[in-house]
């Protein structure tokens, strides 16, 4: 285990403002190194009031260029698909909604898309200076799922995206093809975001710490990572 800072609040306003000015900080510290820098951005609804907070920052948004963590393989107009909600959250920053890449392609699946999204990805100013991720109660991390068909391939490739189908639950819904960035793409990354809210989710977060375990894949990101920032309230 590398640097683990947890942030801990009493409310989903402290950890909004509290994540909001850490990333702020983070994002200048790296521009004022590099001419272009990479955001990854996860999908739920935690991160969605985040988002459309630092859409309005003060930031010079040509300079960034914004990707998805994961993806369900649907259109990208289908309110379950996270470039929507990412996208609506974006939407007072027309600059920023444009620097975002999508991570769904025209490919009628997911595990057709893998060259072409990886293609896409290899584009990005690389390694990202920010990733936002979040945790499920399941243990998922990105769409990185316990017991998912592909997992085993998405923890131990060295490519930057892979295809998952999830075992269906009530943490995926019915929406189980999904796109990812691999285990190895997420910790190249700079700085990591982990956001998560809840005494359930912090249980699962404690246990993860201990070892790694597949069957809680955010273990693995926790054992590995070398900087990674937690941001948590009940």
């Amino acid at each position: 285990m590398g640097v683990l800072t947890e942030h801990r609040y009493a409310s989903a306003t402290a950890l909004q403002d509290g994540l909001y000015q850490w990333s702020l900080a983070t994002l200048q510290r790296a521009l004022a190194g590099h001419d272009c820098v990479s955001v990854l951005l996860s999908g739920g609804r935690t991160p969605l009031p985040y988002y459309a907070r630092l859409a309005q920052a003060p930031l010079p948004w040509s300079r960034l260029q914004l990707a998805l963590v994961d993806e369900r393989w649907l259109a990208a107009d289908t309110e379950l698909s996270n470039e929507h909600a990412i996208r609506t959250a974006l939407s007072a920053n027309p600059q920023a909604q444009q620097q975002l890449i999508a991570m769904k392609t025209a490919d009628s699946s997911a595990a057709a898309g893998v060259e072409s999204c990886n293609a896409n990805y290899a584009g990005l100013p690389w390694p990202p200076a920010l990733t936002v991720l979040g945790m499920g109660a399941d243990g998922h991390t990105a769409s990185l799922f316990p017991g998912a068909t592909g997992l085993e391939h998405a923890l131990a490739a060295t490519t930057y995206c892979a295809a998952i189908a999830a075992l269906a639950s009530s943490v995926t819904g019915p929406c189980t093809e999904r796109m990812t960035l691999t285990l190895w793409a997420l910790l190249q990354s700079q700085h990591i975001a982990l956001l998560f809210t809840g005494d359930e989710k912090w249980r699962i977060y404690q246990a993860a710490q201990v070892r790694e375990d597949p069957l809680l894949p955010v273990s693995l990101l926790l054992q590995r990572a070398a900087v990674l920032d937690v941001f948590w309230c009940p």
